[in-house]
Parts: structure tokens; C-alpha cells; sequence
């Protein structure tokens, strides 16, 4: 009896110990998701990633994604905090062309916000590489495109 009583009392102690992930963990778990989901074409699951008023924009911005092209590879970068409540995700994305059998790369900067007591995607740049990746049609009225090609 005195076991189990000393044992209850060294799990409760160790468990009082244990604190939440911190906001900067958060953020590298909820992003290689992110990278994970579109890595095997599940866009609604990256969706669920994106800040609302964004959405549209992001899916105008992918509408390529599983139709013309084909996502090979996806990695995780890093982050880079870039102020108490946003950070910059890269990404590397090795794809093809559904009718090519050219391997191209492209670096992809995503920039993430914390809010509502969760990450979300705001923002999304091709740092280098191939800049087709990301289509830059028109976006809907009322839409802002999230993703847009280096001028």
C-alpha cells in the first residue's frame, strides 16, 4: 500500500510538472502538418491552416495543385520569429508538371500569425526556385490573394 501511495504521489508531481507546449512549438507541430497535408494532397486540412478572410485566395493561389501539378516533396525549414505574434515558415516544394517529367524546386516563406489562440497562415511568397508553383490569377471580389510570385 505504501508503494502505490508513493508512486501516486511521484506520478502526480511529475504531471504537475509537465507545462503546454509553448506558442514556438506550436507553431513548428501546426506547420509540419501544414507541410505533411499538402504533401499528400490534403488541401482541406492546410485550409483549415489559413486565416478565413484568406482562404479563397489560398485555394486560387493551389488550384493547380493535384490538377496540373504534381506535389513530390515537401519540407519543413524552420521558423523564424518575426515579432511577438508572427513568424516566417520555409518551405521547400519539389513538383512536376502533370504533363512534363521535368523535377522542378521552388522556396516558399510562408509568414504565420498567432491569434485566437492558434497559428494561422497570412501570407505566402516564392522565395527562389521555379515561381509557377503558384498560380496568380484574380482573385474573386472581395478576396485577397494570399500567395503571390517575386516581382
Amino acid at each position: 500500500m505504501r508503494a502505490h501511495a508513493l508512486l501516486l504521489g511521484l506520478g502526480l508531481a511529475v504531471a504537475g510538472c509537465i507545462s503546454p507546449p509553448s506558442a514556438g512549438e506550436r507553431l513548428v507541430s501546426e506547420a509540419n502538418q501544414v507541410v505533411t497535408a499538402a504533401r499528400f494532397g490534403r488541401m482541406d486540412l492546410v485550409l483549415a491552416c489559413v486565416k478565413p478572410e484568406l482562404r479563397s485566395g489560398f485555394l486560387l493561389s493551389h488550384q493547380d495543385w493535384g490538377n496540373k501539378i504534381r506535389i513530390l516533396d515537401m519540407e519543413y525549414g524552420g521558423a523564424t520569429p518575426l515579432d511577438e505574434n508572427k513568424a516566417a515558415v520555409a518551405v521547400s516544394v519539389a513538383w512536376s508538371r502533370l504533363d512534363e517529367t521535368v523535377v522542378r524546386s521552388t522556396a516558399l516563406r510562408q509568414t504565420w500569425e498567432f491569434g485566437e489562440d492558434r497559428w494561422q497562415i497570412i501570407g505566402e511568397e516564392i522565395v527562389d526556385g521555379d515561381p509557377k508553383l503558384l498560380s496568380t490569377g484574380t482573385p474573386p471580389h472581395g478576396a485577397q490573394l494570399v500567395s503571390s510570385p517575386p516581382h
